[in-house]
């Protein structure tokens, strides 16, 4: 009995050693019994899912986007009225459109943070988001699979989303083909109901290519989620496609004070200006004043500002 017993126990240590499937069923004394196991490196089989869907890392361009914040800025938004409301539902669209440079994709990071923050320990609740750039060159198929690479990276806890993910993966790797922007379009819905809710975050929208723009916009609005543009003004072809309740914020009349904590925070912290000016508070506010009020509402202006007024005479 002792040996019957110790050959299936080393039956059991073998399935577990040298097999890479989940559950394995083993006779021991007679019973059948389901000896269950994790796959040997689920890390390691995520991120070959998730770089075979796309090589897109828009989570870099965030954190850099992120650094480069001043504490304090964008709390407008997260506080109007119009952005709670928005956040409240389970679906609906808000449009942020500003000039170029007015700092709108430091405000789309600030918006990711503030939810990734609020609901990261909730499970039933996903984040994904995508930074448009103009010499990048992505398809809509591109944009969607970045948004499942998304999910299953963050929910791949979840058996209803990397089951859904790897059997797409699967099928398509025996053919050699990939997802079609069909198949991934009705992925997306297929994960999307595993969730309670889905916030989609798309910066710099009036930068993806052309022919790029209203097709892509059509998808997000296809889905169950809640959407966030922001982009210089819409051409009037691609506002007439937004739905009648879109919410928009412009944010030229709301950010005079995150220029001036920006001003002020990047003028402390420069040692060049702190030289020419040393502790004269007057002289400190009126290169600020100066400043915020040649920027016309552009961030940019501002960072070359400072950085002209750091290596030019007062």
């Amino acid at each position: 009995m002792a040996t019957k017993i110790s050959k299936e126990r080393r039956d059991i240590r073998n399935i577990v050693e040298h097999n890479n499937f989940e559950n394995s069923l083993v006779n021991i004394a007679g019973k059948d019994v389901n000896v269950y196991q994790s796959r040997k490196d689920p890390i390691g089989e995520l991120r070959m899912i998730a770089d075979w869907l796309t090589p897109i890392n828009f989570r870099t361009i965030h954190r850099d986007t992120l650094s480069k914040r001043t504490l304090g800025t964008g709390t407008w938004l997260i506080n109007s009225p119009e952005f709670q409301e928005w956040h409240s539902k389970d679906d609906g669209l808000l449009v942020i459109t500003g000039i170029p440079g007015a700092g709108k994709t430091v405000l789309s990071s600030i918006v990711i943070e503030y939810l990734e923050n609020l609901h990261s320990k909730e499970n039933h609740n996903a984040v994904v988001f995508m930074y448009c750039r103009h010499d990048d060159t992505y398809s809509v198929t591109d944009f969607l699979a970045s948004l499942v690479k998304q999910l299953v990276e963050e929910h791949h806890d979840k058996p209803p989303i990397f089951e859904a993910v790897n059997d797409i993966h699967d099928d398509h790797k025996k053919k050699e083909t990939y997802p079609s922007e069909v198949e991934l379009l009705e992925l997306l819905q297929q994960l999307f109901t595993s969730l309670k809710k889905v916030f989609i975050i798309l910066d710099a929208f009036d930068e993806a290519s052309y022919n790029v723009r209203a097709h892509l916009l059509a998808k997000l609005l296809s889905l169950q989620a809640v959407i966030l543009i922001t982009s210089r003004l819409l051409e009037l072809g691609l506002s007439k496609t937004l739905p009648p309740d879109a919410v928009h914020i412009y944010i030229e009349a709301q950010t005079q004070n995150d220029i001036q904590l920006f001003v002020r925070n990047e003028v402390k912290a420069n040692s060049d200006i702190l030289d020419l000016i040393g502790d004269d508070d007057s002289c400190m506010n009126k290169v600020c004043t100066k400043i915020e009020e040649n920027s016309k509402g552009m961030m940019y202006y501002q960072e070359q500002a400072i950085y002209s007024t750091s290596v030019t005479p007062i």
